[in-house]
């Protein structure tokens, strides 16, 4: 299970800290791809998908 249809993910930031990521699916380049919300939470809702910072384009770890 994860979270509704797959629109968001979490990016892990520090130990025990992520960040909410709005993935847009239509998308064609990387970049334009992801929202950054202004969401941080400690803990992951179960079933949601975990991303580490360092699978993300370069730009959008700028914006972290």
């Amino acid at each position: 299970m994860s979270t509704k249809h797959g629109k968001y993910i979490y990016v892990e930031t520090g130990e025990r800290d992520y960040v909410k990521i709005r993935v847009l699916k239509g998308r064609e380049k990387e970049t334009e791809k992801y929202v950054m919300t202004s969401v941080r939470v400690n803990r992951v809702p179960r079933g949601a998908q975990r991303v580490s910072k360092e699978s993300l384009p370069a730009e959008v770890k700028a914006l972290l």
